[in-house]
């Protein structure tokens, strides 16, 4: 049997024709699965070189089905790579399937590379979008105004990220007064999501004007965090107006369409703090528009005021107030001339009646002395009288207090005794073993209670 020997060559063009006469190769394939790179990884200015291995595929590593790839750096510099590979990530790769004669075997040549998890997060970020739109979420009525005279500025992004930077900046340059306030959180990754509703409300409680929620640009997977439902829900139920600056071009995370303003970057939010020189010009501007107003006003009053006062001047109240004027200046007079006359009488009449007021006083006054004199002449008799009267007195009351002082009783014999708690007139008073003071005459004795009789003194008698 005749046998078709091929040589290399011609088994190769035979393969890559079947492969570009295979409707299912056409016009492009595409391929998902873990991707490995080299020792030296890519470069995005030359060729990349990979390898797509199948991760479903239940043989051991070293026997997992692989496929080479390759993307011309014409490819690269066009766009088609728009996701940072790492070894192990599952990717999708965009190509046509070509066989590599010298090698003979067949290698897929990429004209796009992309995450393959990436399309499940925009499907499941448009859901979340649909939700939120008919919950109201998006509604104009539930935007807040960002208020134009800013005074303090939340900040809820990276400590460490250019935007924080660029907004700290650009806020400084247009009003060096406004103070910054940064609660920093995550903002990629599987926990930024909770990071960044945390943050925000927490800087939604410390009274600011305005916040400013976002991060620089990045790559679709690495701003999902903006388009999550914590984030949404934390900003919708922000008291303070939230602007939403993640800055990419031309998607729009959820974060923008809950805030009530969405710019494109971090410095975009920025330049919504006023700015206080043009602040200050216009102030200037009022203030002097205010003084001019103020001035030609009261020039108006000024000649209001002048022309009431003429037509004061010239009408009849004030002729009625000089002629009222002379009539009381001379009442006046009359009333001086009239008090003058008065009082010259009285003194005439005070005059007539003096004589005899000084001999009436003549007479009262050598009264009383007779009286003075003798009362001066009976006085020392009486206090004498008084004198020995008061030294009877003082005797007897001597008399008596030496009767009944304690110490005539002790120099008869009797004893005065005394406790703890004063003067003792009672055996009532003292219990065994008390300690007493019993004074005599000539000295005191201290004892102590060994025993105590009650006598009945009826009985005794």
């Amino acid at each position: 049997m005749n046998r078709r020997v091929w040589t290399v060559a011609k088994l190769n063009n035979y393969i890559s024709g079947l492969i570009e006469d295979d409707p299912a190769f056409q016009p492009q394939v595409v391929v998902e699965g873990n991707v490995s790179l080299g020792p030296k990884g890519y470069s995005r200015f030359s060729h990349i070189y990979f390898t797509l291995i199948d991760p479903d595929d239940p043989s051991p590593d070293y026997q997992k089905a692989k496929l080479s790839c390759a993307m011309w750096k014409s490819t690269v510099a066009r766009g088609g790579f728009t996701y940072d590979m790492k070894n192990g990530d599952n990717i999708r790769v965009t190509g046509r399937l070509e066989v590599y004669g010298p090698r003979s075997q067949y290698q897929l040549i990429a004209t796009r590379i992309e995450n393959a998890g990436l399309g499940r997060l925009e499907a499941q970020k448009k859901a979340l979008e649909e939700e939120l739109r008919n919950k109201g979420y998006f509604a104009p009525e539930h935007k807040k105004p960002i208020p134009k005279y800013i005074t303090r500025v939340g900040v809820v992004t990276s400590p460490t990220g250019e935007a924080i930077h660029d907004i700290i900046r650009n806020i400084q340059i247009r009003n060096p007064h406004i103070e910054i306030f940064l609660v920093p959180a995550l903002v990629q990754g599987d926990e930024a999501p909770e990071s960044i509703a945390g943050s925000l409300m927490i800087i939604d409680r410390l009274g600011m004007d305005v916040i400013i929620c976002g991060r620089g640009g990045g790559s679709p997977e690495d701003l999902m965090a903006f388009s999550s439902r914590e984030v949404a829900d934390a900003i919708y139920n922000c008291e303070t107006p939230v602007i939403s600056a993640v800055g990419h071009e031309p998607d729009v995370s959820i974060s923008d369409y809950v805030a009530d303003l969405r710019v494109a970057t971090p410095t975009a939010a920025a330049m919504q703090i006023f700015e206080y020189q043009k602040f200050e010009e216009d102030l200037n501007q009022r203030r002097a528009y205010l003084r001019g107003q103020l001035g030609h006003k009261l020039m108006e009053k000024e000649l209001h005021l002048r022309r009431v006062k003429e037509q004061v001047d010239k009408g009849s109240p004030k002729m009625w107030l000089v002629k009222t004027g002379k009539e009381l200046e001379n009442i006046e007079d009359n009333l001086r001339h009239l008090l003058s006359a008065r009082i010259t009488d009285r003194i005439n009449r005070v005059s007539k009646y003096l004589p005899y007021l000084k001999s009436s006083m003549k007479e009262k006054t050598d009264a009383a002395s007779h009286r003075v004199e003798l009362v001066a002449e009976q006085l020392p008799v009486s206090m004498e009288r008084k004198i020995e009267d008061r030294e009877s007195r003082l005797k007897l009351s001597a008399q008596k207090l030496e009767y009944s002082s304690p110490l005539k009783k002790i120099s008869d014999g009797f004893a005065y005794v005394e406790g703890e708690h004063g003067r003792i007139t009672s055996v009532k008073q003292v219990a065994r073993d008390d300690s007493m003071m019993v004074r005599l005459r000539d000295g005191i004795i201290d004892s102590k209670v060994t025993d105590v009789k009650e006598e009945d003194i009826g009985s005794r008698k």
